[in-house]
């Protein structure tokens, strides 16, 4: 054979070779990103559960569809061809999928779907129109995602949506109506996300919850939300909570780790039931703050800088949980026998040398180590507390302090 005629076969060999390498390749990207939609199969029971909202979702009979789109790679024609199962199907989740932009031509493959679970699918943005085909969704979860803006009336064509998810996106503003069309509209969860402020009128709508907790949030007005029963803003940055209108369905709370140094607007709101007030900047509480007959039953006030409490017994006869520790306090009166349903008190690492507190109380827990008790009379402050109710291990005393009824005090 000519030295050409070896030149010749040798390529003609290599780019066999080649090719042989190359068609498994095509054949692995052809299974990673199909050329349609894909729905694998049926999930008996779909649930997530959410401990920072203390919430456990829980959906029957879902099925699991495959998605794999960039944020400006063009639809292939018929990729979001469904059958039967997903013109049938109420409960929809996608998973193990990717989807770098909701397009308007997925919805209308499921004409059924009351519930859409679109979490964890590096999202970032959302196409005008594609929840126009919406109308029977009442729960959508986009959370942990990469949302950035939401267009105004994006939500508009989801008329009877009663559960929005929006939790860890890089959410930064909200626009004035957002929700205006979305009447039906419950639960709004849009916790950790860039939020610095909320617009009037952004949450009129919300009938139940609303959780704003883990964003930048300065300063909130109780008038943005007259219809919640539930409002958890903590982990923000408020210095400033605004009662520009009264809110007679609020029953829990939560403005845990903000900069607030006044509470003086709780007295305008009467159905409180959980206030969580711990990690804040809060100096005094006084009897005025709270209003007659306030079912008030958990009270949370740890870790402020607390150096006066004083309430009106009669006004939180309710009172079941009372959390105090880490303040500045040196006594604290609880002898009415108003109080008596009391249940929890927590006192540790106070100043503490008086606590007062009726021969009838039914405490179960009182934790109290850390503090300034004086042997003198400490026994007496402890008579009318069951010794089985004082709880926590207290530390190794400091020098001058002896431990007495399971609790450090210092010897005269």
């Amino acid at each position: 054979m000519s030295r050409i005629g070896v030149i010749v076969l040798s390529a003609l060999v290599c780019s066999l070779f080649l090719v042989g390498l190359a068609s498994p390749v095509e054949a692995f990207d052809n299974q990673v990103k199909p050329k349609t939609m894909t729905v694998d199969y049926l999930i008996a029971e779909w649930h997530s559960l959410h401990l920072e909202q203390n919430r456990f979702v829980q959906y029957q009979r879902c099925i699991s569809v495959n998605v794999h789109l960039t944020e400006s790679e063009p639809i292939p024609l018929g990729y979001f061809a469904g059958d039967e199962r997903t013109k049938g199907e109420a409960c929809v989740v996608f998973e193990n999928s990717t989807m770098g932009r909701l397009p308007k031509e997925l919805l209308p493959s499921f004409p059924n779907a009351t519930t859409l679970v679109l979490e964890y699918l590096q999202m970032r943005t959302i196409e005008r129109g594609a929840f126009d085909s919406g109308e029977k969704v009442e729960e959508l979860n986009l959370g942990h995602n990469d949302i950035t803006h939401l267009e105004p009336g994006v939500f508009s064509g989801l008329r009877v949506l009663r559960v929005l998810s929006l939790e860890y996106n890089q959410i930064s503003r909200l626009a004035p109506g957002l929700f205006a069309l979305n009447a039906k509209l419950e639960r709004v969860y849009i916790n950790s996300n860039q939020l610095t402020s909320i617009e009037d009128n952004t949450f009129s709508n919300i009938s139940k919850v609303v959780h704003l907790s883990n964003n930048h949030i300065e300063r909130l007005d109780f008038g943005q939300f007259s219809r919640v029963t539930i409002l958890d803003a903590s982990f923000n940055r408020l210095t400033e909570f605004v009662a520009n209108g009264v809110n007679q369905m609020l029953q829990e709370l939560s403005l845990r780790s903000n900069k607030l140094t006044n509470v003086a607007w709780l007295a305008m709101f009467r159905t409180l039931r959980e206030i969580d007030l711990a990690y804040n900047e809060i100096r005094e509480v006084l009897p005025e703050y709270f209003p007659a007959e306030m079912p008030l039953k958990n009270l949370l006030l740890n870790n402020n800088r607390l150096i006066t409490f004083d309430i009106n017994p009669a006004h939180l006869r309710h009172l079941r949980w009372l959390e105090l520790s880490n303040n500045l306090l040196t006594s604290v009166d609880l002898s009415s026998s108003l109080l008596d349903d009391l249940d929890l008190i927590y006192l540790r690492n106070n100043s503490m040398q008086t606590l007062l507190v009726s021969p009838s109380n039914r405490l179960s827990v009182a934790s109290l180590y850390s503090n300034d008790w004086d042997c003198a009379t400490l026994p007496t402050q402890l008579a009318a507390i069951d010794p089985a109710s004082i709880s926590g291990d207290e530390p190794p005393c400091k020098a001058g302090y002896v431990m007495e009824s399971k609790l450090c005090c210092k010897k005269a």
